[in-house]
């Protein structure tokens, strides 16, 4: 098992994860909104290679992130 460290949100994540929503607009039905996009950038930032989620659509890839559904 891991050790978990908290992440600091700062003024830069927000940019990054408002760049994530906005650039997949198109996509906004199948894409996740701005706080999707928040928790994505914060686990990038983390340095997660998975992100664990039902929300999400399994598989989604975001640079080295991938998403898992838990029920899958």
């Amino acid at each position: 098992m891991t050790s978990t460290q908290p992440i600091f949100i700062d003024t830069n994540v927000l940019v990054y994860a408002n760049d994530l929503d906005e650039g997949h607009r198109h996509l906004r039905s199948t894409f996740s909104p701005y706080w999707y996009a928040l928790i994505i950038e914060a686990a990038l930032r983390c340095g997660a290679e998975r992100l664990v989620s039902e929300q999400l659509r399994h598989g989604r890839r975001s640079a080295q992130l991938v998403v898992k559904n838990p029920f899958r």
